[in-house]
């Protein structure tokens, strides 16, 4: 069983941490994770539908970099909150 930074700082036991990461994981993927992908395609007009992709993607890549930025910073200072955070946002 692999020892994670967040199991040595919270002692909490592995499988739940893992449990915690895959809810994040799909609460973020059902919440927005499609949006940028669909409104491109549904209400975007033919003409610029290429642009908007181009601006969806971008918008999708920046979301995820912010996550992957900030959550080790959250879980360290703010610890079970993040979820709570990220489920807002």
């Amino acid at each position: 069983m692999p020892v994670t930074a967040m199991s040595c700082m919270h002692n909490l036991p592995y499988p739940l941490i893992q449990t915690r990461m895959l809810t994040l994981k799909f609460v973020v993927s059902i919440g927005w994770q499609g949006e940028s992908w669909l409104w491109a395609v549904e209400l975007i007009p033919l003409s610029i539908r290429g642009p908007a992709n181009a601006l969806a993607t971008a918008a999708n890549w920046l979301a995820n970099f912010i996550v992957v930025l900030t959550c080790p910073i959250m879980f360290t200072n703010i610890t079970w909150k993040t979820y709570v955070t990220y489920a807002v946002w």
